[in-house]
């Protein structure tokens, strides 16, 4: 198995870079880069869990993104993230890489759990659309327009 870690680099890439050297994993990590918006779903479909170890998000989009490829999802319990997964992820405090660890085995080690986490997932990603977000901000600015 492999660990792919895409995305754009940021913040400590060169620490990562660095640390798959050291540790003599460049076998086992890929780096892809930025991967275009309209390649992330066979990206998704590939994996065998989609991993989400964040601090906080203002709203979670990869891992809904995620879900609705019927992609099993590990994630922190961070604000923004839990609130998108509810109880189709296996999700684990942040800051705690044993909880991490215990949950990617669950999820690698049993096609079953998988199973049951890509259900849910397509269930509750199904929940969130672009038109019901138009719709909801919409109805916001109605009110506060109501107020003014």
């Amino acid at each position: 198995m492999k660990l792919v870690l895409a995305g754009a680099q940021g913040w400590y890439y060169t620490e990562i870079f660095r640390t798959v050297e050291t540790l003599g994993l460049t076998e086992q990590v890929i780096f892809p880069g930025f991967i275009p918006g309209d390649e992330l779903p066979d990206w998704y479909a590939a994996a065998e869990v989609f991993v989400y170890p964040s601090l906080f998000e203002g709203f979670g989009l990869p891992v809904l993104e995620a879900m609705a490829c019927g992609t099993p999802v590990v994630c922190s319990r961070a604000p923004g993230v839990s609130e998108v997964v509810g109880e189709a992820a296996l999700a684990f405090p942040s800051h705690d890489e044993d909880a991490l660890a215990t949950a990617l085995h669950l999820v690698v080690g049993q096609p079953e759990v998988r199973g049951m986490l890509s259900t849910r997932g397509r269930i509750q990603a199904a929940r969130f659309s672009w038109r019901r977000c138009a719709e909801e901000t919409l109805a916001i600015y109605q009110r506060v327009h109501r107020c003014v």
